[in-house]
């Protein structure tokens, strides 16, 4: 072997050498970075875990039990990427839990104008059928009493609603905004519907015992 045949193995040897070297820090670069990565991934499922379990309490209802999980292959980074898209959907489908909560029980998606009229409405209707059973058993407008079995019931009916209303309208939560904190919702109840329509179904048994 020539002076020059050697000179070059050895050039070639020290930049294989580098090429080592450069290529085992970018190896450790990368290994620091997943280690960060997945140090700050558990850090994170952590804290959703605890904001689990609190909105749970505020809920009212139980902690979802975890469930095993089968070891996944694959490339590092996409299981770390994987792994916070899914730690943040689990935060945003338990913020929805919590908007979810902040409205009433009953027909929580529908104006509240629309939630008492139903109750109202089943409330005056059945006002109306005891009025008409009971007119049916005192023998209608003869009967010395008729006038408060017009007028009582539907009143009556009106204060049931109004007391229904204080329960079905309310929210389960005090209002919550997208970054979890809390607002003060007011509560909403229109008692002149319920008058009103008490005021027409008087207006209807008048009619049926005296017009009829």
């Amino acid at each position: 072997m020539s002076y020059t045949d050697y000179t070059d193995a050895v050039h070639e040897l020290r930049q294989w050498e580098q090429s080592q070297d450069e290529e085992l820090r970018r190896l450790q670069d990368d290994l620091g970075a997943q280690k960060s990565s997945l140090r700050e991934l558990r850090r994170a499922i952590d804290r959703e875990r605890d904001q689990l379990a609190d909105a749970c309490s505020k809920l009212r209802t139980e902690v979802p039990r975890g469930t095993d999980i089968e070891a996944v292959e694959g490339d590092t980074k996409t299981l770390l990427r994987d792994g916070k898209v899914a730690v943040r959907e689990a935060g945003d489908e338990r913020m929805a839990a919590l908007r979810q909560g902040e409205l009433p029980s009953f027909l929580p998606k529908a104006p509240h104008v629309i939630r008492e009229g139903v109750v109202y409405g089943l409330a005056m209707l059945g006002s109306f059928l005891f009025q008409n059973v009971a007119l049916a058993q005192t023998g209608g407008r003869d009967y010395d009493g008729v006038l408060w079995i017009i007028m009582l019931p539907p009143v009556a009916a009106a204060m049931v609603g109004w007391a229904v209303m204080s329960n079905v309208n309310r929210p389960r939560l005090a209002g919550y905004h997208r970054g979890g904190r809390r607002t003060k919702g007011a509560e909403k109840r229109n008692p002149r519907l319920g008058v009103a329509m008490a005021l027409i179904t008087i207006g209807s048994m008048f009619y049926i015992v005296y017009g009829g």
